[in-house]
């Protein structure tokens, strides 16, 4: 995709989106100055966090204490959970790494078009 800007001729090559935003996330849209989607992408990812963060420590206090209360050391039973919740944790930072990249594309089209550049072939 290349769009040229209206008042100084200026073109901007944005050549696959999909694999930039894919290799570094919301750097990408930084760089291409979208930063309505560089901001969502860190509130996203925090609220994402925060929230499995707080229901991975609730979730392994009442595991805690449920294990404790039926008088089970079973350490295999103890990380099994423990795996659990850090692949919890790793899919609510991993996730919107993967669905970016997919409309990416469309997010800088419509980026420059909306800021009145036109594209060229």
């Amino acid at each position: 995709m290349r769009f040229q800007h209206p008042v100084n001729g200026y073109v901007e090559n944005c050549s696959a989106p999909f694999l930039w935003a894919l290799c570094f996330g919301p750097l990408y849209f930084v760089l291409k100055g979208i930063w309505r989607h560089a901001v969502l992408y860190f509130v996203v990812v925090s609220t994402l966090l925060s929230a499995w963060g707080v229901l991975a420590f609730t979730a392994s206090f009442a595991s805690v204490a449920l294990l404790s209360a039926m008088k089970i050391q079973d350490p295999d039973k103890i990380a099994m959970f423990t795996a659990i919740t850090g692949f919890a944790l790793v899919a609510a930072l991993v996730l919107p790494f993967l669905i970016y990249p997919f409309i990416a594309s469309g997010i800088v089209r419509r980026h420059f078009l909306r800021q009145g550049w036109s594209e060229v072939e």
